[in-house]
């Protein structure tokens, strides 16, 4: 069931729970990656083969920073967190649009839990 959330001046449209999911592109990556964003957490999916998959979830608190690496038409998502070995994440070959718009939703909620956090301590 498709819901409709307003984070700041981003409208989304969430699917059980997910406000946004972008994939590696097929066939410049035939393993496909995959980002999965919801309110507490995001997940990325790296597969290395058919049956193999390495699967890293980041609390939404523990996120420090998402940064696009743009090319001609694909762009590298680049991940920031406290606890991730070496600091950040790298999923390659993601389209721009939709790396862009990761970028835009994952400040808008980081946004939201420092207003609650300020809200909350006066």
């Amino acid at each position: 069931m498709r819901q409709l959330k307003q984070l700041g001046h981003i409208t989304v449209k969430a699917t059980e729970g997910k406000l946004f999911t972008c994939k590696s592109i097929w066939p410049l990556d035939l393993f496909p990656d995959t980002i999965t964003l919801d309110e507490k957490k995001l997940t990325i999916t790296h597969r290395t083969f058919f049956w193999s998959q390495q699967v890293i979830t980041i609390q939404l608190p523990d996120l420090l920073n998402v940064e696009i690496l743009a090319g001609p038409m694909v762009c590298t998502v680049r991940i920031y967190s406290k606890y991730v070995t070496g600091g950040q994440i790298d999923v390659e070959k993601i389209r721009k649009a939709d790396g862009f718009k990761l970028r835009d939703i994952v400040n808008e909620l980081m946004e939201e839990d420092q207003e609650s956090e300020h809200g909350g301590s006066q």
